[in-house]
């Protein structure tokens, strides 16, 4: 019998799938209210308060069941595999063409990229873009093109994409992972089981992915053409170089060209090369590719002010690249979920490039003992509503708000996408009265 660790989106859909196949499962969760209603319906359940692993087999963990999990521990005592939905998947599927992506920053954005790009081929679309993989298991061969975070990667099991991207490594998720070491560690299982047949994407500019070794065909892509990449930027031109597939694309056709975005391009890129497609599909996904909500997104004009949503910045490396393509005049409101990693380089950034910094949320007195020491201006609010009324309140005529708060949500809100909506009624964003 299996264990089910996990009862959210990706925990129903492996029920589902095990009801399907009529796979004999207990479920557990931390949560002991939901896992109580699951046996009220009839499941059998585990008993937290008197676990007994004998008849357990393996544990199938969905992403929110943390390593140190008082139940993985028991798991990996008694020498019990544990593995994530992704593992489970390719275990179950082993499928021929699987094009998996991480990273740090950027990998929905790219995962949409690479679908869009390779629209014809019909791909399934899965993983922590929001649609948990169990969901689109299909009994024809098909290519997948997943999403993957560290919490999926750490227990990846037998996984192999053919194609690997990483599209950057920076400190995220410390406080789940306990250390930067572990959440490389995670990340570096992408590429664990791949042989001289697969490929992985690397982003040249970025140390933590120049220090991966795989048995894999190694492409790479840089800011800098001097590095000898397979994708790099020279004269204003996106230039891909990889066997008999160049492309060269104006860097000002694009409709992003922030820095960020530039990179983000040319991994999917790179995919397309692999597949040996001809430049007019690279640009059918360039001219119809368009950007997830909350995103950089400027949002509107409210009494003269610029107000932009970034609150998809749940790092600090996302924020900084952020900082990257803002005006002096931006008022930039930092705060959120403490996730453990570092901001003093964040700090320093926004200090140069901003107008004012505004601390808020459940990192808030962080950010403000922090930049205390570093004789930093800020001010520190409770709550981002209270943030969002400061901004409006100490900023002028033709300034910019910008929500990037380069940590989780979870301290406010049940999601960024949620914190981000709720910043835009903060502030005023469609009342015409504001």
């Amino acid at each position: 019998m299996d264990l089910l660790m996990g009862l959210g989106k990706t925990g129903k859909s492996l029920i589902q799938y095990y009801e399907k196949k009529g796979l004999p499962f207990i479920l557990y969760d931390g949560n002991k209210e939901l896992l109580a209603s699951y046996k009220n319906k009839g499941y059998s359940v585990l008993d937290v308060a008197n676990i007994h692993m004998d008849s357990i087999e393996m544990a199938v963990k969905s992403p929110g069941i943390p390593p140190q999990d008082e139940v993985v521990m028991v798991c990996n005592e008694n020498n019990i595999p544990v593995l994530s939905d992704i593992g489970f998947f390719y275990r179950e599927v082993k499928p021929k063409e699987c094009i998996a992506i991480t990273g740090t920053n950027g990998k929905t954005t790219v995962t949409k990229m690479i679908g869009d790009i390779l629209k014809k081929f019909d791909p399934i679309i899965a993983g922590n873009v929001g649609t948990p993989v169990m969901e689109c298991v299909s009994q024809e061969e098909k290519l997948y093109v997943l999403e993957l975070s560290s919490y999926q990667l750490e227990h990846s099991g037998s996984l192999k994409p053919s194609i690997a991207l990483i599209l950057n490594i920076e400190e995220d998720h410390l406080s789940w992972h306990q250390s930067f070491a572990n959440y490389k560690k995670a990340k570096y299982n992408i590429v664990r089981n791949q042989d001289s047949n697969d490929y992985v994407i690397l982003n040249m500019d970025d140390p933590n992915c120049r220090e991966i070794s795989s048995k894999s065909n190694q492409l790479f892509f840089s800011m800098d053409e001097k590095k000898g990449a397979h994708a790099y930027v020279s004269g204003g031109l996106i230039e891909v170089r990889n066997g008999t597939s160049t492309y060269s694309i104006p860097i000002e056709k694009l409709p992003y060209q922030e820095k960020h975005n530039i990179q983000n391009y040319m991994a999917a890129f790179l995919v397309a090369s692999i597949y040996g497609l001809p430049l007019s599909e690279v640009w059918k996904m360039i001219e119809r590719f368009r950007l997830d909500p909350h995103r950089m997104e400027q949002v509107g004009v409210v009494r003269g002010r610029i107000i932009i949503d970034d609150s998809k910045a749940t790092n600090p490396s996302a924020t900084i690249s952020a900082l990257q393509s803002v005006e002096k005049s931006t008022i930039l409101l930092l705060g959120g979920f403490d996730k453990g990693t570092r901001m003093d380089e964040l700090l320093k950034l926004a200090n140069e490039k901003t107008k004012k910094m505004i601390f808020f949320g459940g990192i808030g007195k962080k950010l403000a003992s922090l930049a205390k020491e570093m004789n930093l201006e800020y001010e520190l609010c409770s709550t981002l509503e209270d943030a969002a009324h400061k901004a409006m309140e100490i900023s002028s005529l033709g300034d910019s708000i910008l929500l990037s708060p380069g940590a989780s949500s979870f301290d406010e809100f049940q999601s960024y996408e949620h914190r981000g909506m709720e910043f835009r009624r903060y502030i005023g964003v469609g009342n015409e009265e504001a």
